[in-house]
């Protein structure tokens, strides 16, 4: 039991890697902020990346498309279709991060007796499929928009 603790004493000081000799303590990691502070936060976050992305690629289809000799008006339609295009995705991605932020509670407590009869490792299993896929399905269109 003593050897238990020891091990268990030596994973918590890797973890706040005071064997490697470095200042780094996780617990700087911690917030004050309220919930909703932390969800208009990532919130800006989230819509800066999608507008960064698309104005880049706007750029790009606009500068091909002018370099192929089109017209200033055929430019300013595509322009403004693909800024429409960029500001519904960030109207749904502030909606959907706010309904899932938001029913999480609700979804938690239903799934929270469901989940008590499963066995620990399936849960593991599952939480990290259920982000692994959704980051290599991400990681495979932004490859493919690349190319």
């Amino acid at each position: 039991m003593n050897s238990f603790i020891v091990r268990f004493q030596h994973a918590i000081d890797l973890l706040n890697l005071q064997t490697l000799g470095s200042p780094i303590n996780f617990q700087i990691l911690e917030t004050w902020l309220s919930f909703t502070e932390t969800l208009v936060i990532s919130i800006i976050l989230v819509a800066g990346r999608i507008l960064l992305f698309y104005m880049s690629q706007i750029r790009e289809v606009f500068l091909e498309l002018q370099g192929r000799g089109a017209e200033k008006g055929d430019l300013e339609i595509v322009a403004l279709g693909m800024t429409a295009l960029t500001l519904v995705l960030i109207g749904s991605s502030i909606a959907a991060t706010l309904a899932i932020s938001y029913l999480i509670t609700i979804i938690k407590s239903l799934l929270s007796p469901i989940i008590a009869f499963i066995p620990y490792p399936y849960v593991v299993v599952g939480a990290i499929c259920l982000i692994m896929i959704p980051a290599c399905i991400i990681m495979y269109l932004h490859s493919r928009t690349h190319d």
